[in-house]
């Protein structure tokens, strides 16, 4: 199902969105909206993959009526420079009602909801499909790892602020947060090891482009997610990742939004990551 939707935000600014609706792995409705260039299509262009992060997270809330501004300003910079994006409103994402929230379960079948919401560019010609690029913030993160481990779905992967370690990341969340995360399971009886993808990065392939990126003063992910999966990476002689460190910068929404200097620096880094792959 589409629906083309024209909006208008920050001074003016304005995007065409069109909405999808696609069953994912289990018959489950899944809402995904897709963002392109409607003038100047001259070539295949890429595509910037990506979902909402969060505890549940949600690029359109259905009981306003109204989209993100965080991500509308990140789409219309991308939209800017002739790449499209795919946003993915994954199962647990606020804004479709309390049913739909609770489906929330970390790394479980919203990898599998990021893999068939990407079948979505298949109805595109003028989509690269040897530049389709994941791109990962914070919980997302492991869950778009996962993806490409199960899928292979992606040309390289751009990871913000995430973490890979689900044991580890659960050790510090905060109470109210872990029950909401973990769905239908308790502490001890989560599927850690199979839903944390830091225990899988040797059957990532050698030369399959990831890019890292994480501030020391992450106080909601801590920076030793990103550098422990770096680490293993290269242990497992990964031979294109990048990890890219900064000493202050906090969690992922208010150190990347494109109004801040930080978040023009991260999407200035992306662009280039996706010119170069």
């Amino acid at each position: 199902m589409n629906k083309e939707i024209n909006i208008k935000f920050n001074n003016n600014r304005k995007l065409t969105i069109n909405k999808y609706t696609f069953k994912s792995v289990d018959g489950l409705a899944i809402p995904a909206y897709f963002i392109y260039p409607k003038k100047n299509i001259k070539q295949k262009i890429p595509c910037v993959v990506t979902c909402s992060a969060g505890i549940h997270g949600s690029f359109y809330f259905k009981e306003s009526k109204n989209f993100d501004d965080f991500h509308l300003n990140w789409c219309w910079h991308l939209i800017k420079n002739n790449i499209a994006v795919l946003y993915i409103d994954k199962r647990g994402s606020y804004g479709y009602g309390t049913k739909f929230q609770n489906y929330n379960e970390v790394a479980g079948k919203e990898v599998d909801d990021i893999a068939y919401g990407v079948r979505i560019l298949n109805d595109f010609n003028f989509i690269d499909k040897t530049r389709i690029y994941g791109l990962g913030i914070s919980r997302t993160c492991n869950s778009f790892v996962l993806a490409e481990l199960k899928y292979n779905l992606f040309n390289a992967l751009f990871l913000i602020s995430g973490f890979y370690n689900i044991k580890e990341q659960f050790k510090t969340t905060k109470q109210k947060h872990l029950k909401e995360l973990l769905g239908k399971y308790n502490t001890n009886n989560f599927p850690y090891n199979k839903r944390s993808s830091i225990l899988f990065v040797n059957k990532l392939k050698s030369d399959f482009p990831i890019l890292l990126l994480h501030g020391k003063n992450d106080q909601t992910v801590f920076f030793n997610q990103s550098l422990d999966f770096y680490t293993k990476l290269i242990k497992s002689s990964h031979n294109h990742v990048k990890f890219i460190k900064y000493n202050n910068l906090p969690h992922t929404r208010e150190a990347s939004s494109t109004a801040s200097s930080s978040g023009r620096r991260i999407l200035k880094i992306l662009l280039s990551f996706i010119k170069s792959h």
